[in-house]
């Protein structure tokens, strides 16, 4: 489990929870954070929702999909391991189309048009969360903000991280929540 969040709880020995929604589930009474059923609601969307649409659209076409992993080749790591990275351009399409969609759609969400989808989505978010305020949680982020950047924030580097920052409706949040972060990270985001 190198590349997801983890927390090992109690100790050395303690289980290892590799789930994102419960690390903060843990975490967020510890450092104050508030998970009232309207956050867990927004951070429910995200997981079922958002995320399968931006795992579409990252892997709308076979050459989206591979164009998303050249990276890998400039990572120091074993040719035979390059390889098999490179090769999961194409199976995340597969994923992606067979997988994903199809889960997406027992939502109760077409998954026809995944960019005019996806919009809508963020357009729902930016509406109905965020509102006339800065964020979910008003001047500050809520936990719902964060657990919505952090899908968005890891496609960061990707193109389609600068088109939904400069061509969606939540681009003017994204920023706001990439300032943010920047303060507490110490000028960086």
């Amino acid at each position: 489990y190198k590349k997801v969040p983890q927390i090992r709880v109690g100790g050395p020995e303690g289980p290892l929870i590799v789930d994102s929604t419960e690390i903060v589930n843990i975490l967020a009474p510890v450092v104050g954070a508030k998970l009232s059923p309207e956050v867990n609601a927004w951070r429910t969307w995200g997981s079922e929702i958002l995320v399968r649409y931006l795992v579409l659209k990252m892997n709308g076409s076979v050459t989206d999909s591979v164009a998303n992993y050249k990276y890998i080749q400039s990572q120091d790591m074993p040719w035979s391991l390059k390889m098999k990275y490179m090769t999961a351009g194409a199976f995340m399409f597969v994923v992606a189309h067979k997988v994903v969609k199809k889960n997406l759609r027992k939502t109760g969400c077409k998954a026809e048009d995944i960019p005019r989808e996806l919009d809508q989505e963020l357009a729902k978010w930016v509406q109905d969360a965020v509102g006339n305020k800065a964020f979910h949680g008003g001047e500050a982020p809520s936990v719902a903000d964060t657990d919505i950047f952090g899908l968005i924030h890891c496609l960061k580097g990707h193109k389609m991280y600068t088109e939904l920052r400069e061509a969606s409706v939540a681009g003017p949040w994204m920023q706001r929540m990439e300032d943010h972060m920047a303060t507490r990270r110490g000028g960086r985001a």
